[in-house]
């Protein structure tokens, strides 16, 4: 049998499901196998019959799977056995979590972060209390980026008090860091601003993967240290920040596109 599989996603996250698609000509059994797997590395969701060639698996541990497709047709299965594999097909991504040390403020924080399409006017948002070391609030739902396209951020605060820095970090390549180039979507310096707005540019498909990613938020007191994971590497060393973590996902605009004749045919 002619055999081959995809997956919806390469890229998925920690315990996120990734569903696999098999095609073939003949068979009408199929067999999935990964690589490292201890037994709880990979687990199957439904439907958990070998007869469907549509399956989900739940990854639970970060790191690289090759994954194996067996099939046959239950008529003759050795005539028609055939078994296709894709070595470091899946990437399993783990983001750090933040560390500022033990001390937060109300004053050092992230009150409001925005992602505005400038020319749809399509517009994210969302709204927090500050005064929180790290909040994950990829669970509220994921924007969608264009390849190529350009979009304008905000990030707020309720008080200036004290001056504080800030950055954003998009994870493009989806490799569970966001210290690769290009990676560094915006800087402020130390400022006593309540807001503070800027754009970036997408990177094109070559540069970027077309998978769910992070968008990290990063603030820290005057001129303090503001890394991805944290305002210090020293859980023992005090520092005052903020950081929130969304999901975005960069995607093809899906606009058509318009081919238009010049000069003779």
């Amino acid at each position: 049998t002619n055999l081959d599989f995809t997956a919806n996603t390469q890229r998925p996250s920690i315990g996120g499901d990734v569903l696999f698609t098999a095609t073939s000509d003949k068979a009408n059994n199929w067999e999935w196998t990964f690589f490292p797997n201890n037994g709880t590395n990979v687990t199957a969701n439904a439907p958990s019959a070998t007869t469907s060639n549509v399956r989900s698996f739940k990854f639970n541990t970060p790191g690289v799977y090759t994954v194996q497709c067996r099939a046959y047709n239950s008529v003759d299965e050795k005539a028609s056995e055939a078994t296709v594999v894709k070595t470091a097909y899946v990437l399993v991504v783990s983001h750090c979590t933040p560390v500022i040390g033990v001390t937060t403020s109300e004053d050092v924080g992230i009150n409001y972060v925005s992602i505005t399409n400038p020319n749809t006017g399509d517009k994210f948002e969302n709204t927090s209390e500050s005064g929180v070391e790290y909040t994950d609030y990829t669970d509220i739902g994921t924007t969608s980026l264009n390849f190529g396209g350009t979009y304008n951020f905000e990030i707020k605060r309720n008080t200036n008090i004290n001056a504080m820095n800030r950055k954003v970090w998009i994870d493009w390549n989806v490799d569970g860091d966001f210290d690769d180039a290009g990676e560094l979507v915006g800087t402020e310096t130390s400022a006593n601003t309540l807001s503070w707005s800027g754009s970036f540019t997408v990177p094109t498909i070559d540069q970027a993967f077309e998978a769910p990613t992070r968008m990290r938020v990063g603030v820290s007191y005057d001129s303090d240290d503001n890394e991805p994971c944290g305002a210090t590497s020293n859980p023992n060393v005090n520092r005052i920040g903020e950081f929130e973590d969304y999901s975005i996902k960069v995607v093809n605009d899906g606009d058509m596109p318009v081919i238009t004749l010049i000069d003779a045919d």
